[in-house]
């Protein structure tokens, strides 16, 4: 089934779901609040593409030449570059491997059948799944010994491999979030459903009243930093046979 979530971003509280929703019924839309996966919404929460935040899922195979450990160690323009040519090695599988990979971490024989689509491995994955095929695998298992010295034997490092450069995918500078949960969404209705009635939306506005109140005054997102809080500790009895209750109090308030 499609769903319609053009009406805003989703949410990982329902009460802030439950805000849009009262904003869509109050708008005359017929909506219904559901859950679904961020990168499945029309308008999905997403971050800036920073050095900080760079995701190896954003990357695909750019060139290959000859190099050795060291040199590639010794080449500080970029290290983000850097990092993923002696931590990643390219491979080619299907779609669906490449996927359930980028979302697990679970590595198939799908993501190395030499063929499809091209994508991002960690090396040590690679070196672990080969190892743990049959005995029979020779090819396979003589891969993870060449792996293993071209990436982790220290007394291979000024020997010659081929190793992988990888460019940025083309596409806007933000990346779509990645959460191991399902977030709260509008979904617009058509409009020969059923509609909310206006009993149900007065009902939903009597409820959602006071979670504003809440939700205006909570702590800011910052002040969940332990420097933030001021520790105050009752104790009753010595320490070996008594007990102590501790309050964090945190320090401001702010309002969203």
């Amino acid at each position: 089934m499609k769903h319609n979530t053009h009406w805003s971003s989703p949410s990982k509280s329902i009460f802030a779901g439950l805000l849009s929703l009262r904003s869509a019924l109050a708008s005359g839309e017929n909506a219904e609040l559901i859950r679904m996966w961020n990168e499945e919404c029309q308008h999905p929460i997403q971050k800036k593409d920073d050095p900080k935040a760079v995701d190896f899922r954003a990357y695909k195979f750019g060139i290959g030449f000859q190099s050795t450990y060291n040199k590639i160690m010794a080449d500080t323009s970029s290290p983000w570059n850097q990092h993923l040519t002696l931590n990643y090695v390219s491979v080619f599988g299907t779609e669906e491997a490449m996927r359930k990979y980028y979302e697990t971490g679970v590595l198939t024989k799908d993501n190395v059948c030499s063929m499809g689509r091209n994508h991002l491995v960690k090396v040590d994955d690679l070196i672990s799944y080969y190892q743990k095929l049959p005995a029979k695998c020779l090819w396979e298992h003589g891969r993870a010994t060449q792996l293993y010295a071209q990436y982790r034997d220290p007394a291979t490092r000024d020997k010659q491999f081929f190793y992988d450069f990888f460019t940025k995918e083309v596409g806007n500078e933000w990346q779509v979030c990645k959460f191991n949960h399902k977030l709260w969404v509008v979904n617009i209705l058509d409009k020969n459903e059923p509609k909310v009635t206006p009993l149900a939306l007065r009902i939903l506005n009597v409820l959602i009243e006071p979670l504003c109140f809440l939700m205006k005054y909570t702590p800011r997102k910052d002040v969940l930093n332990m420097k933030e809080y001021r520790n105050v500790t009752y104790r009753v009895g010595d320490i070996t046979n008594g007990f102590s209750v501790q309050f964090q109090i945190p320090k401001k308030f702010g309002f969203k």
